[in-house]
């Protein structure tokens, strides 16, 4: 099966013309749907495909506007329908390998597939200036299902990728395994990884945002999800920043303090899927308090006015963090 030209227009009031297309579509279909009920695709590539996440000024995301949009109940009042004809019960079938237990998604298995797309996030909330980030990625995965495996087995999946307009930034390795996707709201997967270089220099806004400016930008990701519920003392992501220089309001706060030449703000995750919480405030003031203690080790007996300073900052940053 070959499908070509596919487009999925953005809703009104979104600047960019299209959510996601795809140039060609690749399934190959095997003979197992015909006898069981499952559908089974032992290869699935996709090519050139694009997909567009856009936050517009109201603050709206094309994706949530989207998803209300389908669920949208019509107007006005519904005809009752008719009662459904009786129907006898159909007998259940004898439990096999290829029987699918109750989920919310079609009995689909995916032996291999390969996605080759690119990922826009374009921001017109974030800043006066249209915030725009373009990632170029390769997904390939083996293994994918939406009913139980026999063994308990999960599909493996691993995600590469870079830059769009520069392969060398924003460069993406990840690696992860997916159990049998029941509930799309409640997966349960693992996740690793890194991501590197990422440069900041073009990403005013987020500097703001965080009050760190840096050469450099490297992320350590270790996730551990079950059943839609993030694990926070397993999963997190470590960012490493390079020669960090605070910026505004944080710059103000450590009051001429520097930093160390690698500062490293382990960030934890929690919530679920559908709400996710990263712990930047946390993380930071931790790793700042570290910071701060180190950079008093290191100071000169006699340099009595910075010893004091950098006291006071150790002090305020420590009942900052009990507060969190």
């Amino acid at each position: 099966l070959i499908v070509t030209g596919i487009a999925i227009a953005n809703p009104p009031g979104f600047p960019e013309p299209a959510a996601f297309s795809l140039d060609r579509l690749k399934l190959d279909v095997g003979l197992r749907g015909l006898l069981t009920r499952i559908v089974a695709v032992s290869e699935a590539r996709v090519d050139n495909a694009a997909a567009t996440i856009v936050r517009n000024r109201d603050g709206d995301l094309n994706l949530v506007v989207m998803k209300k949009s389908m669920e949208k109940k019509p107007e006005g009042p519904v005809p009752p329908e008719p009662p459904p004809p009786e129907k006898k019960p159909e007998p259940r079938p004898p439990t096999s390998p290829d029987a699918a237990p109750a989920s919310k998604l079609p009995p689909l298995m995916i032996g291999e597939s390969s996605i080759r797309t690119t990922l826009a996030y374009v921001d017109h909330a974030l800043s006066d200036e249209v915030f725009r980030l373009t990632l170029a990625l390769a997904v390939d995965s083996r293994n994918i299902s939406t009913y139980e495996l026999p063994g308990g087995k999960w599909g493996t999946f691993e995600i590469r990728g870079h830059l769009a307009e520069n392969p060398r930034s924003f460069v993406i390795n990840l690696q992860g395994k997916l159990a049998p996707l029941l509930d799309p709201e409640q997966p349960s997967f693992d996740l690793s990884g890194d991501i590197a270089d990422v440069d900041l220099s073009r990403m005013q806004a987020v500097v703001k945002e965080i009050g760190l400016s840096s050469e450099s930008v490297a992320l350590n990701v270790s996730v551990r999800c079950r059943d839609g519920q993030f694990d926070r003392k397993m999963s997190s992501i470590a960012v490493r920043f390079k020669n960090a220089r605070p910026e505004g309001k944080l710059a103000k706060r450590l009051k001429g303090m520097p930093l160390k030449a690698d500062l490293s703000v382990v960030v934890p995750i929690s919530g679920t899927v559908k709400k996710t919480r990263f712990h930047w405030e946390e993380a930071l003031l931790r790793s700042l308090l570290e910071n701060t203690a180190s950079i008093l080790q290191g100071i000169p007996e006699d340099n009595a006015v910075l010893d004091k300073n950098s006291t006071k900052l150790l002090k305020e940053l420590g009942q900052a963090l009990e507060k969190k």
